[in-house]
């Protein structure tokens, strides 16, 4: 007794050995259809735009007003491939400056490998 699933893979795996027979009928030219015509576009000016308080961004330069204020990952130990040279070092977590405006900006850095 057949299946659906069996006949599906008998004609299937006949393709695989005969892939000229498994072909069906080449697909039909299509015509190119050319550019898009030009066409004239229409803005609305807005008088009130420049007068919303700017928002985004950060305003260069970034000043770091304490070096003590950074916050650094656990210590890691890096050697030489010798290992006659090695020193400990904690990496940056997170630094707080400050940019042009005022604003407080905070760099949050990821934890580096092991």
């Amino acid at each position: 007794m057949k299946t659906v699933q069996s006949e599906r893979a008998v004609s299937d795996l006949k393709r695989l050995v005969n892939p000229a027979s498994g072909r069906g009928k080449a697909l039909s030219p299509v015509e190119p259809k050319g550019a898009v015509a030009a066409k004239k576009g229409r803005g609305n000016w807005d008088d009130h735009a420049n007068e919303l308080p700017p928002s985004g961004g950060v305003a260069s330069p970034l000043i770091e007003q304490d070096y003590n204020s950074r916050e650094r990952w656990g210590a890691r130990t890096l050697s030489s491939v010798d290992g006659l040279l090695s020193f400990r070092y904690r990496p940056i977590k997170q630094t707080h400056q400050v940019d042009a405006n005022g604003a407080e900006v905070v760099n949050q850095w990821a934890e580096p490998p092991l």
